[in-house]
């Protein structure tokens, strides 16, 4: 168990930093391709690719960030409501059905990937394969999963973070 989090905390820094990274960058060549359209009277033609491939892969990698630190939205009206058997009970099936649909993603995603590749379709202007924002749905996908059982293993996510179940029902 302790190997998982390790590995999971690792992980989790590399997706972090990739994610700022990704992010930064998208922030200085859009701003770059402003400048250049209204100030020089000239676009970038490869700005609009890059920055639509790296926008997905800072969306699906802040999908891994969120579940990692447990920030996605969570309702939790009824669980606050079951007793502390029920409550894990329904956060494993929860778990369960959410790896199950990674699962899924995950193998979707490679198929996509590895059709893009088949099929040899490219971006015009950079002419870069497709594939490479596509792969970021089988690699979030698995990053996501890998996380979710690290979780479920040592009951870290039974509650969303900052989240205290309330001690008396009304």
């Amino acid at each position: 168990m302790h190997v998982l989090h390790i590995v999971n905390d690792a992980l989790a820094a590399v997706v972090r930093f990739i994610t700022g990274v990704f992010t930064a960058l998208l922030v200085v060549i859009v701003t770059s391709n402003v400048f250049a359209r209204y100030v020089l009277r000239m676009g970038l033609p490869w700005v609009e690719e890059l920055s639509r491939i790296l926008f997905v892969w800072v969306v699906f990698l802040g999908a891994c960030v969120a579940l990692q630190e447990r920030g996605h939205l969570a309702i939790t009206f009824v669980v606050d409501r079951l007793p502390p058997r029920g409550r894990k009970l329904l956060v494993w099936v929860t778990n369960a059905l959410t790896a199950a649909f990674l699962v899924a993603i995950a193998l979707a995603g490679w198929q996509l990937v590895t059709s893009t590749l088949d099929f040899g379709t490219r971006t015009p202007a950079m002419r870069v394969s497709l594939a490479w924002g596509f792969a970021s749905v089988p690699v979030a996908a698995a990053i996501m999963l890998f996380t979710l059982v690290t979780q479920t293993l040592d009951g870290s996510d039974e509650q969303p973070r900052g989240h205290e179940p309330s001690e008396q029902v009304t």
